[in-house]
């Protein structure tokens, strides 16, 4: 099952290796739910979100899509049953900061990204057309 959750990481990234040697990033992400907090455990199999990970740390706010794995029962110390819950992370989406608010981006601004990226795009391509690479035979060094 694939699930959505948001919250805020307690802590940093926790770094590991699998038993098969793929790299393994752990944490945990809280919500409060009436007046309980509710914990998500998350873990990222792989090097698909490594762009991503400098900038998670302890207080981040983010939002985690993946698939959930099968609950598992637990009692806690105090001897009241709990549940964890955990998800292999798909994607993250990076929120904004306690007590920041992202500003709304109006559609005018959105489609001039857009042509922006097209014009970047164009000049990449038309660079690569009119500088082929020419070399004379006196060139090469045999």
């Amino acid at each position: 099952m694939i699930v959505v959750c948001n919250g805020y990481m307690p802590q940093d990234l926790v770094y590991g290796e699998t038993t098969t040697g793929k790299k393994k990033v752990a944490f945990a992400i809280g919500q409060k739910s009436g007046k309980e907090r509710i914990w998500v455990n998350c873990w990222i199999i792989g090097d698909h979100l490594d762009p991503l990970l400098p900038y998670m740390k302890s207080g981040s706010n983010l939002m985690v899509t993946g698939k959930l794995a099968t609950p598992r029962t637990y009692m806690s110390r105090a001897g009241q049953p709990c549940v964890d819950i955990s998800v292999f992370v798909k994607d993250i989406t990076l929120l904004p900061a306690p007590g920041k608010k992202a500003k709304p981006r109006s559609l005018e601004e959105q489609h001039r990204d857009q042509e922006d990226d097209r014009e970047d795009q164009e000049r990449v391509e038309a660079k690569k057309e009119s500088s082929p690479v020419a070399f004379v035979d006196e060139d090469l060094p045999f």
